[in-house]
């Protein structure tokens, strides 16, 4: 079956119903047209940033955040070819923006570094952060450094609680 043939080559198709897949594989010469389609295929993706060469550099999320590929895509070739490179490129991407965010912890003040970098890789290295001080205490003799933690926790939630407080766009909201 030609459909289960680019399912197979392109699992995040399994996501999509047979008509929907149809048109996309029709977008080959305008692979904007796609667009309406990719919060389908990429949870969390709204729309992507595409050059006039239809080299694909950003992506953007519904709540307005954007990312930019550490490696474009070019839009060139069939459209589960392009989409395949487009997920590798995301992830190669994240890792990256997660590694540079949780260096950047140490030396920025929380708030500006909360706003700084997107939302979902900032909870995903605070969860890091905190699950590696508590591995070091609970491995650890030095029981004592529990209160610190907890008061760098208040702390935060004083931070976000005055953001939330303050006019500031939705993105940072």
């Amino acid at each position: 079956n030609y459909l289960e043939a680019k399912r197979e080559f392109f699992s995040r198709f399994y996501f999509l119903s047979n008509e929907e897949i149809i048109e996309i594989l029709g977008q080959m010469r305008e692979p904007r047209n796609i667009q309406r389609f990719l919060s389908k295929i990429f949870e969390g993706i709204d729309n992507l940033s595409f050059q006039a060469n239809g080299e694909v550099t950003a992506i953007h999320s519904k709540e307005g955040e954007t990312v930019k590929l550490v490696q474009t895509v070019m839009a060139n070739e069939s459209v589960e070819c392009w989409l395949k490179k487009l997920e590798a490129a995301m992830k190669k991407t994240i890792k990256a923006v997660t590694f540079e965010t949780y260096k950047d912890n140490a030396h920025r003040q929380y708030h500006d570094w909360i706003k700084n970098w997107p939302g979902q890789v900032v909870l995903t290295v605070t969860s890091i952060i905190f699950t590696k001080e508590m591995t070091e205490i609970m491995n650890g003799s030095d029981r004592s450094k529990i209160g610190r933690i907890h008061k760098e926790i208040v702390d935060e939630i004083d931070v976000l609680t005055s953001m939330i407080r303050s006019k500031i766009s939705d993105v940072h909201r």
